[in-house]
Formats: structure tokens, C-alpha cells, sequence
């Protein structure tokens, strides 16, 4: 499940619903985390494809895909031919924005969204 990117989206008062509107309760869809769909008030940071996630929710996602590569390595050992297995192997970490491979795992706090992010739980009353 990838998410999607676009910068003149808006989120409204605590859903997930996308309007294209304004109001005065709307987040920049850049604020909401592309996994999870939440407000990216914690701890916002930029992952080696660009795209910023919160990240405990990336973090989970780079485990999830280690375990899978690891699982796929036991297999292989098993099984030298499992083309399958292999393929799982040895494409690394996928980036959930764009599914292609990340070149590493190294996140980089990204401060203004840290502080965009809870300016606009403040000014939305905490509904997020």
C-alpha cells in the first residue's frame, strides 16, 4: 500500500478525508504521515527517498521488510532456485511512497514539519 503525494491537498478536522478546499480546520496533506494518515506531530523525519514519515511508522515499515528479506534469506537456504525468494532478497527496503528500493535507511529529522505540524494541532483544538 503506497501512499500518494500532492501539494495542494488538504486534510479537514481530523479525517482522512482529502478536500480540495480550505477551512479552518484544514492540514496540508504534507503534514499527514503517508503510512499511517496522521498528523506528524512527534517526531517527523526524511527518509532516503525524499518523502517524510513519522518515524516510529517508518521505523515499523523498514522492520516489517527486514523480517520479510530475512525470511526470504531462510528460504533460499532451503531452496537455492527460488527465484521468488531471491527477488525478495536482493532488492533491499523499499521505499512505501514509490516501491522502488532505498538506497539506506538513514532518517533525518525534519524540524519544519515537526513545528508546521504542531502549529496546525493547536490551531485545530487537538482533533488529530
Amino acid at each position: 500500500s503506497r501512499g500518494t503525494g500532492g501539494t495542494d491537498r488538504v486534510i479537514s478536522g481530523g479525517s482522512s478525508e482529502v478536500s480540495g478546499g480550505s477551512s479552518n480546520n484544514a492540514v496540508a496533506s504534507e503534514l499527514i504521515c503517508p503510512i499511517s494518515h496522521v498528523l506528524m506531530v512527534n517526531a517527523p523525519v526524511i527518509a532516503s527517498d525524499g518523502y517524510t514519515y513519522e518515524e516510529s511508522v517508518i521505523q515499523a515499515w523498514f522492520q516489517r521488510s527486514m523480517s520479510e528479506i530475512e525470511m526470504n534469506k531462510q528460504i533460499l537456504l532451503a531452496d537455492p532456485s527460488n527465484e521468488k525468494a531471491k527477488k525478495i532478497s536482493d532488492r533491499g527496503v523499499l521505499s512505501p511512497m514509490t516501491g522502488n528500493p532505498l538506497p539506506n535507511l538513514q532518517l533525518i529529522p525534519n524540524v519544519n514539519i515537526r513545528k508546521m505540524a504542531n502549529d496546525a494541532h493547536r490551531q485545530g483544538g487537538g482533533e488529530w
